[in-house]
C-alpha cells in the first residue's frame, strides 16, 4: 500500500492535470475529424442506436459506450466529452509520478509527460488512444 504521503501527491498531481488540461482543452473546438466519430458514436447510443448493427466504425464499441456514459451524466457538449482525455491523461500523468520514484524526480516526469501530451492541442482529444493507454498503464 502507498504511504499516505505518497498517496496525497500522486492525488494533487492527478488533479493539478486534470484542471489544467481542462482549462487549456476544455471547450476549444478543433478541426480534428477523427475526434467526431467518437463523439458521433455516444451520441447515437444515446439515441438508443447500437454500435455495429445500426452503423459502423473501424474501433471498438467501448469508447462509444465511454462517451455515451458521460454524455448521460454531464450533458452532451464538448466540454463532458473532453472530461474523458482529461481524466485518462491526468491519470497517466500520475502514473508516470508513480512509476518514476515519486517525490521530484517522479514530478518532473510527470510534468515532462503532461506536457509532451497536452502541447499541441490537436493531440489531446478524445480518441481511443488515451483511454487505451490509460486503462494499460
Amino acid at each position: 500500500m502507498l504511504p499516505l504521503r505518497g498517496a496525497f501527491r500522486t492525488l494533487l498531481i492527478f488533479a493539478l492535470a486534470a484542471a489544467v488540461y481542462l482549462a487549456l482543452r476544455g471547450n476549444l473546438w478543433l478541426f480534428k475529424p477523427e475526434e467526431g466519430i467518437y463523439l458521433t458514436g455516444g451520441r447515437q447510443i444515446l439515441l438508443g442506436e447500437y454500435p455495429y448493427r445500426d452503423y459502423f466504425a473501424l474501433t471498438g464499441p467501448g469508447t462509444f459506450w465511454l462517451h455515451a456514459l458521460v454524455f448521460r451524466l454531464a450533458g452532451t457538449t464538448l466540454f463532458a466529452a473532453r472530461l474523458i482525455p482529461a481524466i485518462a491523461i491526468a491519470g497517466l500523468s500520475a502514473a508516470v509520478h508513480r512509476l518514476a520514484g515519486g517525490g521530484l524526480r517522479g514530478g518532473l516526469a510527470g510534468a515532462l509527460f503532461f506536457f509532451l501530451a497536452v502541447w499541441q492541442p490537436s493531440l489531446a482529444v478524445n480518441d481511443h488512444r488515451w483511454e487505451s493507454a490509460a486503462l494499460a498503464t
